[in-house]
């Protein structure tokens, strides 16, 4: 069903930004926002918010791994969680996020990361610093979205670009009030430069099933900004003017909640895929 996209301003940020002591890509994972411009949406995959429900129930949802290594040639970054070990090894971690079992897009595992109810850590994930400074990028994952604190707004993967003078901007996909939302966001030295707006589309979340999500940005002000989900594209417009590109790094699970939570958020994430130029 073809809907509108709309955009408005935010203030959000990803919890993890620093980018001290970058990694080069060879030391990436084992395996591995808010705009303004034209709103367009061409399509999108609806469908009603279920609530909550046990991951496992979806399992037979699971390829056979390992995905990663399946891929050619080969992106910048992939994770796709099945070296096995645990979450640490896929980068530096805020929160608990933690390697499952019960449920993944490729076998065997997924990465799980949850947001307990009124919890003072507003995130879990695990972070990959990259030493590179793209000027496009394309962004793909599944994502199992379990438990969801509808009340707030909560990135699912960010990434972020740390330049000069302590300026960070970043790129995310959240879910904003049961909607899939692509966004942009920048600050200086903990302060909002202007650069906070939402895409909203059209496309809503349904909990208790795999969704995969397709990004491409030219990360530059006034560049091009896409969204699909399942396929499906959802926004189609362009970067917010004063977004600038830096060394980059990608955060998976759920890097940052708008405020403390008041129910909880649980959600699996696979087959994370991030190239760039």
């Amino acid at each position: 069903m073809a809907g509108a996209a709309v955009t408005i301003a935010v203030g959000g940020c990803s919890l993890l930004v620093s980018t001290d002591g970058l990694a080069s890509s060879a030391d990436a994972a084992p395996g591995a926002t808010d705009g303004g411009g034209a709103d367009t949406s061409a399509g999108d995959a609806t469908g009603s918010d279920g609530g909550s429900s046990d991951a496992a129930a979806d399992a037979s949802d699971a390829s056979t791994g390992p995905f990663c290594a399946s891929l050619s040639p080969k992106p910048k970054f992939c994770a796709d969680f099945d070296q096995g070990g645990t979450a640490g090894d896929y980068g530096s971690i805020f929160g608990t996020p933690s390697l499952d079992v019960s449920t993944s897009k490729s076998a065997p595992a997924s990465l799980l990361a949850i947001v307990e109810t009124s919890a003072s850590v507003r995130g879990s994930a695990v972070q990959t610093n990259l030493s590179d400074t793209p000027t496009a990028i394309a962004l793909s994952f599944d994502v199992f979205v379990d438990e969801y604190d509808s009340a707030h707004d909560v990135e699912l993967v960010t990434v972020n670009y740390a330049s000069a003078g302590n300026l960070y901007c970043d790129v995310n996909v959240a879910v904003r009030s049961n909607m899939w939302t692509v966004g942009e966001y920048c600050q200086m030295n903990g302060t909002a430069t202007g650069v906070a707006a939402a895409h909203h589309t059209s496309s809503q979340l349904m909990r208790g099933k795999w969704t995969h999500i397709d990004v491409t940005a030219a990360v530059v002000s006034g560049g091009a900004l896409t969204m699909a989900v399942d396929g499906v594209k959802a926004f189609d417009g362009t970067m917010e003017p004063g977004f600038v590109t830096g060394k980059t790094a990608i955060v998976i699970g759920i890097p940052y909640l708008q405020t403390v939570a008041t129910s909880r958020s649980k959600v699996f994430t696979d087959n994370v895929v991030y190239d760039y130029h």
